[in-house]
C-alpha cells in the first residue's frame, strides 16, 4: 500500500518545482502539461489525433524514474524558493502560489471551471463525499466502501443506507424500499438529494 505521506510530500513537490520553473517571482505565468518545446517524460504519455490532443497525468510516476534536466533545474528552484521538509500535504502546511499555478494549469488543461488538488486520493475521496452530501440527503452505500470513503460518508452527516458488497440486486431491492418509503410519507424522490457511494 503506498504511503499516503509521501503521495502527499511527491505530489506537493511537483506542484512547487512547477510553480517555481514557471514563474519564480509569483504567479504570473501558466503552467504548460504538454509543451512541444520540452521533453516529455514517458510516462506521461500523449496521444494525437485530428481532432485533440490529450495528456494522460494518472501515472505516480510522473518522473519516470529519470527526470529530464528542466525538471530537475525547476526542483531546484522550488527548494531555493520553498525549502524542504518531511513531508509537503496541503491541509498540514498550508496552499501555496504553487497550489493554486497547479488547479489553474489543470483547469486550464481540462477546460473546467476550476480544479482542487489533493495530497493523496484518501483525502481525494474524504472530501468529496462531504462535500457533495450533507444533512438530510440520503446516501445510499455499499457496506464494503474502504476507510477514505466511509470517512467521508460520516462526515456528510446524510442519513444513510447500506447494501451488500457489489450486489445489484440487493441494491435494487434497498431502492425498492426506498421508494415505497416515499409512498408512505407522500414525499416526492425529488424533495430529498440521494447519492449511491460505490468504488468503481
Amino acid at each position: 500500500m503506498p504511503d499516503s505521506t509521501n503521495s502527499g510530500s511527491a505530489a506537493n513537490g511537483a506542484a512547487a518545482a512547477s510553480a517555481a520553473a514557471a514563474s519564480p517571482s509569483g504567479r504570473s505565468r501558466k503552467i504548460n502539461f504538454a509543451d512541444d518545446s520540452q521533453e516529455v517524460p514517458s510516462s506521461l504519455s500523449t496521444a494525437s489525433s485530428s481532432a485533440t490532443r490529450s495528456t494522460s497525468i494518472t501515472t505516480k510516476n510522473g518522473t519516470d524514474g529519470a527526470p529530464p534536466s528542466s525538471v530537475k533545474g525547476a526542483a531546484r528552484a522550488a527548494l531555493a524558493r520553498y525549502g524542504c521538509g518531511s513531508c509537503g500535504p496541503r491541509g498540514f502546511y498550508g496552499t501555496i502560489d504553487a497550489h493554486l499555478d497547479l488547479e489553474d494549469a489543470i483547469s486550464d488543461h481540462m477546460r473546467t471551471e476550476g480544479a482542487i488538488m489533493y495530497s493523496d486520493g484518501a483525502s481525494a475521496a474524504t472530501s468529496t463525499v462531504a462535500a457533495f452530501a450533507k444533512r438530510g440527503d440520503l446516501l445510499i452505500v455499499d457496506e464494503a466502501i474502504y476507510e477514505a470513503l466511509s470517512t467521508g460518508v460520516t462526515l456528510s452527516r446524510a442519513n444513510v443506507v447500506y447494501f451488500r458488497h457489489n450486489d445489484v440486486e440487493d441494491l435494487r431491492r434497498v431502492l425498492e424500499r426506498i421508494r415505497q418509503t416515499d409512498v408512505r410519507l407522500k414525499r416526492k424522490s425529488a424533495d430529498q438529494r440521494r447519492f449511491i457511494v460505490v468504488e468503481g
